[in-house]
């Protein structure tokens, strides 16, 4: 398998369930798939997946990088890289009504804006709930954390 892929990448590992790890377990001790990159997301401390998570940190095969919300700054550089409506690129509060209304959520974020391109808001109405955004909340048993990413190192 090696052969045809250079990485593997997994998300939402919070609603992967004991079968679904144990096959994940079984493909990282696989001598046959050495060389392979794997990325795995779950949300801090959620579902199952913690089990997983902690053996591979002990075990020296995972690198835990903790993903935080995008800063103010940064949602202005998000803005100044996207080909915004003309009347969005005048709103000056803009990365900070999307900040407040987002809480820094890229996902969130793209999806408030994507909402607001055809839209004939007024600089003073909140932005709405975009429908994506609504399932995903409605998904969530508890208020999202900031993501969690496991980089697999090479396993050798």
């Amino acid at each position: 398998m090696a052969r045809w892929l250079a990485h593997i990448c997994l998300d939402d590992g919070h609603h992967a369930d004991d079968a679904s790890l144990e096959v994940i377990r079984w493909l990282l001790s696989d001598g046959s798939i050495q060389g392979l990159r794997w990325c795995f997301t779950a949300r801090s401390a959620e579902g199952a997946a913690t089990a997983l998570e902690q053996c591979l940190l002990e075990g020296g095969l995972a690198e835990l990088i903790v993903l935080s919300p995008l800063s103010r700054d940064e949602v202005l550089v998000l803005l100044e890289s996207l080909e915004l409506p003309a009347h969005l690129r005048r709103r000056a509060d803009l990365a900070d009504s999307l900040i407040r209304h987002a809480g820094g959520h890229p996902f969130f974020t793209l999806e408030t804006l994507k909402s607001l391109i055809p839209s004939t808001i007024t600089d003073d109405e909140p932005p709405p709930i975009p429908p994506a955004v609504r399932t995903q909340i409605a998904g969530v048993s508890r208020p999202c954390q900031p993501r969690r990413a496991i980089c697999f190192a090479c396993l050798r």
